[in-house]
């Protein structure tokens, strides 16, 4: 077995420590363990074994000529290994050895000295200099995910000042470099201001002020122009023609678990001669940008000096240092200070990171030469991690009580003070404003809530901790894709579907490039995903990484749109799948926000909380107290206009008492988004007028799609709602006029005013026209429209809401329902309307995400053994409160046969056609509507394109062409199917040919795709646009049965791609309810059913296959009858007629 060089080299020194750097894989060993020494067997990631190893408290070893009092290596390792035992997984962590010792003249006794735990899990360089600053305000952000109080209104816009400011720098230096005039200069600053004033047009609107004159905060980035242009020609305006900058790049360092994105990156090249000097390696500088230059950050005690920024830049700085082999790194932490009026613009320092408060406070040097400069890095870095992983204190609540009594600084932890900030954060801190904080005495902006987790209901707490666990494994799993990019190898990810490697570049225009590759693209990824563009010799995330989002996906090659022009310096290239933390982060703080704001509407000092003196809906959610439905109030004006089941819905909902709850089950096409539309208008007309402090209401959904069409469908149906209508948040790229006029940025003309924004004139006579109009619209709005994740909207920050309506909530976890809470009135005194269909596609969580044992408090809230966080509130609840639970039953969508085919496989036959029309209608109801039909059909095409038939199946059971291409690894599935996605192709192909080539646009429109996996259906586009072309094949709409719910086509064809085996997908036989269900006049159902029909498995794949053999049966029911067709694919050619 060949060992790491470094592991032989600690050998090779006894009694001397060494600094090497070097990953292993430790696993306790308590068996050799005494009271003062941890024990571990020590492994490489490859699974080779390295020996025995002890860490002793405060640095000790046999023989050591001194300790280092408050080391905090020992105590957090010693914390780590007993929170994983606490959590029920194996005492194993994987460490980043960087000093060690053997400290036996044999060789046989090795001592870890200074490490890195856990260097998988990428701690961000702005969560670290929050640890920097305050441990315990890391441990309420990054693991209780604590949020501040959406019902309080912030006036704040300081942060958003300072992101104009970085913007324009970013885009005038980008401009600089390209060699632009002072002009163009100029000009690349305004527009980067005025894009980030649009993009955060509605925070300004939480300050706006009292008279005619802009705030100072609104000035600052107009002032500034001229500072800015000064330093980017300082700075890059004179740079070597082979220098590149480099801006918001990601990197990660998998030896020291760092990750981040620096402001800015300039690589100098090389000089040519033999220069001695450092300029003959060039240079490779790193700016961390700060725009609060007084009043934030670290104070060197010596000087008085105070800067912000110099913990943030030291990971980077360190992180770089780990990634590359250049020999030449500067960091610098620039600040801007704004001037005290219009003519001084501001200023710009520069300070060199070795002479940053942080480092000079702490004594450490920048070139590594004392232990300090790990110790700064490590200790917070390894404090950050424990925090966020929960390994500090799991799910205990003792624990949780006790860290937060030990103080900001985590008493008891080790770790050296003078490696930690000195001026704690605490008005910013979510812990402090919420009451959970018990050591910030005069900040206190609420009252504390001490020993917090001691005093929670029990029933609250295990509520909290079973769902929290599992939000936390999937936040975890998000932490770690960085590291498995690098350790994979890109032919495994390739097979995986989140990677394509081997590109090179054939086309660029400013930010839009065109990568392509000999090889057909076979991947997961579509059109939208973010994605990372790296040298394909490079790990990705190495600093030089460039970040895109695919636009366009071709059989071989890749369009994408570049957040940064800058490509990295490479031959070939790969992209990789990227995902963003904040999506997940969110989930968990509408979970964490439904405890302290449980707790605190409580109101109880003194005692613990019992669970009756929590708000009503809380109770309801604990299974605690049961809600009822009122009788509904009569609507004789909307009959005709609403069915009777929507009637009564509507009825019952307006009836709600201030305390009330409903669910509403929309089977497919039973128009919900109709009534969702009619209640709404009914609610505003009743509250328009009112008083109070509520707003009338708030809709929220799962999807941008679905709030979109809630907007659309407001506007058309009832045009006098069009001023009170907001939809939160920007106009999306797709969204259509009726949805877009609805943001607040179009309501008001913003990019029309800021366009005409004068940088000369510090007045801002037309912002503040605007800012003025903004106000004044938000203080009219009564219908705010937005998703689940845009609950901390600027445009609804502090306000309450009377009704919170839930649109797809079937779709949504638990934890993310909740976010439609936090706009309730204080105590949850409003009313919450749930709208779904827990008979369509289920949350979407991880496929590994394991079930959690459900206590017997939860029972009684109606979760059951063996489930996880896939079950949405609204089926909970559905099953726990079925007096509350109102179902539709008219469809408008699906003709007669497809309707039956959904309705008694999915719906025990209650579904049904709202109409004689909707139930006749066929493929003829199109060509009717089209003006014409298609021409020519013969053969297979004129079978299965009979308008007679509405239902197709084409079954593959016993076609030996017809395997499945599988990649399953671990928690990922990958299936694609050749033969299917020829048929569905050479199918589509035969009907638009039927018809002039004039039309083809239009009738595409007509038609959808639908298969569950990716992978299959980028085959199949690949396979239309192969015989129909790119542009035909980008019309029809090929899609998986997660992003087409919601939709419907006249034709629709769905692939099912497995064949053998059913594959995970498949055993969620929901999807199957909703791809079925899209199709109104043809349904085409491609695929083997032997493999769907055949019994066996067990849990959820029994479940399943026992609705597909249900679907089958009523196929065959249907086929008896006349209204489908049952085909044989074997015979049938690659190409039909």
């Amino acid at each position: 077995m060949a060992k790491h060089p470094d592991w032989e080299w600690i050998g090779q020194a006894p009694g001397a420590p060494v600094l090497v750097d070097f990953p292993v894989v430790a696993r306790r060993r308590r068996e050799y363990e005494t009271r003062t020494r941890l024990a571990l067997e020590l492994w490489s990631p490859e699974g080779d074994r390295y020996g025995l190893a002890y860490v002793y408290p405060d640095e000790g070893y046999p023989g050591c000529p001194r300790l280092v009092p408050f080391s905090h290596y020992e105590p957090l390792l010693r914390r780590a290994l007993e929170g994983l035992r606490a959590l029920g997984r194996p005492e194993e962590v994987r460490l980043q050895v960087l000093k060690a010792v053997c400290a036996s003249p044999e060789g046989r006794s090795v001592t870890l000295l200074k490490f890195i735990i856990g260097p998988e899990h990428a701690i961000e360089g702005s969560q670290i200099e929050t640890v920097y600053s305050c441990p315990l305000r890391a441990f309420f952000e990054n693991f209780l995910c604590l949020p501040t109080d959406c019902l309080e209104r912030s006036e704040s816009i300081d942060f958003v000042v300072g992101r104009a400011v970085h913007q324009g720098y970013r885009w005038a230096a980008q401009a600089q470099a390209a060699g632009a005039d002072s002009q163009e200069v100029a000009a690349g600053y305004r527009r980067g201001v005025v894009a980030s004033f649009l993009q955060d047009f509605a925070v300004f609107l939480n300050k706006v002020p009292r008279g005619s004159s802009p705030l100072k905060a609104h000035t600052v980035p107009v002032e500034a122009q001229g500072c800015v242009a000064r330093r980017c020609q300082e700075k890059f305006g004179a740079l070597p023609a082979r220098a590149r900058l480099y801006h918001e790049r990601l990197f990660y360092a998998p030896q020291r678990g760092i990750s981040g994105k620096a402001d800015r990156l300039l690589v100098t090249p090389p000089t040519d001669g033999e220069s001695p000097d450092e300029e003959a390696d060039g240079r490779l500088e790193l700016y961390e940008l700060k725009t609060h230059a007084t009043g934030f950050g670290e104070r060197d005690p010596r000087t008085g000096r105070q800067a912000p920024g110099g913990i943030q830049a030291l990971t980077y700085h360190e992180a770089l240092r780990a990634l590359t082999t250049h020999p030449s790194l500067l960091t610098h932490v620039e600040l801007y200070e704004a001037g005290a009026d219009a003519a001084e613009g501001g200023t710009f320092a520069e300070i060199p990171l070795a002479a940053h408060p942080v480092l000079t406070r702490a004594e450490v040097p920048l070139d590594g030469s004392d232990d300090r400069y790990l110790d700064l890095i490590a200790q917070n870095r390894n404090l950050g991690y424990l925090a966020e992983s929960g390994l500090l204190t799991g799910y205990d609540r003792a624990l949780l009580a006790d860290l937060i009594q030990s103080g900001r600084r985590l008493r008891g932890l080790g770790g050296l003070f003078d490696l930690t900030g000195s001026i704690p954060p605490c008005s910013f801190c979510p812990g402090q404003t919420r009451g959970l904080c018990e050591d910030a005495a005069h900040y206190y902006r609420t009252p504390p809530m001490p020993a917090f987790f001691r005093r929670v209901p029990d029933a609250l707490f295990r509520y909290w901790a079973w769902f929290h666990r599992q939000v936390r494994h999937e936040l975890n799993a998000t932490k770690q894709h960085l590291h498995r990019l690098g350790e994979a190898a890109p032919e495994e990810l390739e097979r995986e579907g989140i990677t394509v490697a081997g590109l090179t570049l054939v086309a660029r225009d400013e930010r839009t490039v065109r990568l392509a590759r000999e090889s057909r693209i076979e991947t997961r990824l579509r059109e939208g995903d973010t994605v990372l563009v790296s040298d394909d010799q490079s790990r990705p995330a190495d600093g030089f990484s460039a970040e895109g989002r695919i636009t366009r996906l071709e059989p071989e090659a890749v369009e994408l749109e570049l957040t940064d022009p800058e490509l990295p310096e490479a031959t070939r290239y790969r992209i990789d799948q990227f995902a963003h933390v904040a999506q997940t982060r969110w989930q968990a703080q509408g979970l964490t926000d439904l405890l302290a704001a449980s707790m605190a509407a409580a109101g109880v000092q003194g005692r613990s909380v019992q669970t009756d003196d929590l708000p009503w809906l809380a109770r309801v959610l604990l299974g605690e107290a049961r809600p009822e439905l009122p009788e509904p109030v009569p609507l004789p004006h909307l009959e005709g206009t609403l069915n009777a089941g929507q009637l009564e819905a509507a009825g019952r909902a307006l009836a709600l008492p201030e305390e009330g709850l409903l669910l509403l089950q929309g089977p497919p096409g039973t128009g919900k988004t109709q009534w969702v539309a009619h209640l709404v208008h009914e609610i505003v007309k009743r509250r328009f007028f009112d008083d109070g402090p509520t707003r009338p209401v708030l809709v929220l959904a799962n999807t941008h799609r679905a709030a979109d069409e809630v907007v659309r469908k407001l506007d058309t149906t009832f045009p006098e709602l069009r001023p009170y209508l907001i939809r939160i948040g920007q106009p999306g790229r797709d969204s259509d006029e009726a949805v877009a006029r609805h943001t607040l940025v179009r309501m008001l003309n913003v990019p029309e005013a800021l366009a005409r924004l004068d940088f000369a004139n510090p007045a801002m006579d037309e912002f503040m026209r605007v800012l003025k109009k903004g106000e004044l619209t938000l203080q009219h709005a009564a219908v705010f429209v937005g998703t689940l994740g845009s609950v901390t909207a600027p445009e609804i920050r502090g306000l309450s809401f009377a009704y919170t309506l839930v649109d797809e909530a079937g779709q949504a976890t638990e934890p993310a329902t909740l976010q439609a809470l936090r706009h309730l009135p204080s105590g949850y005194r409003g009313r919450l309307l749930l709208v779904g269909d827990h008979k369509q596609l289920p949350p979407v969580v991880p496929e590994d995400l394991a079930a959690e044992p459900v206590p017997d408090v939860l029972r009684r809230a109606g979760l059951r053994e063996g489930e996880t966080m896939r079950i949405s509130l609204f089926e909970r609840l559905a099953r726990l409160y079925p007096g509350v639970l109102l179902s539709l039953t008219e469809q408008y969508r699906m003709n007669g046969p497809i309707c039956r085919l959904v309705s008694d496989t999915f719906y025990e036959g209650r579904l049904r056609p709202g109409s004689t029309a909707v139930a006749r209608a066929t493929l003829e109801a199109l060509h009717t509507r089209l003006g014409a039909r298609p021409r020519g059909l013969t053969g297979l095409a004129q079978r299965v394109f009979d308008p007679a038939v509405p239902v197709v199946f084409i079954d593959t059971s016993d076609d030996p062409t017809a395997a499945e291409s599988a990649a399953d690894l671990g928690s990922y599935e990958s299936r694609d199917n050749p033969r299917e996605a020829a048929l569905v192709a050479s199918l589509l192909a035969a009907y638009l040919r039927a018809w002039p080539q004039s039309r083809w646009p239009e009738v595409s429109e007509e038609i959808g795709v639908i298969s569950a996996y990716r992978r299959q259906n980028n085959r199949i586009r690949q396979e239309v646009a192969e015989r129909l072309g790119v542009e035909a094949a980008a019309a029809i709409r090929v899609d998986t049965v997660d992003r087409f719910q919601g939709g419907e086509k006249p034709i629709l064809f769905v692939s099912l791609v497995s064949h053998g085996s059913l594959g995970r997908l498949h055993h969620e036989w929901r999807r199957m309810n909703v791809s079925l269900s899209r199709a109104m006049h043809k349904l085409v159902l491609i695929g083997s059913r032997e493999t769907f029909r055949a019994p066996g498995g067990e849990g959820l794949e029994a479940e399943a296959r026992a609705y597909y053999q249900q679907l089958f049966q009523t196929l065959d029911e249907l086929a008896a009858a006349g209204a489908a067709t049952i085909l044989d694919s074997r015979g049938m050619g690659p190409e039909v007629s």
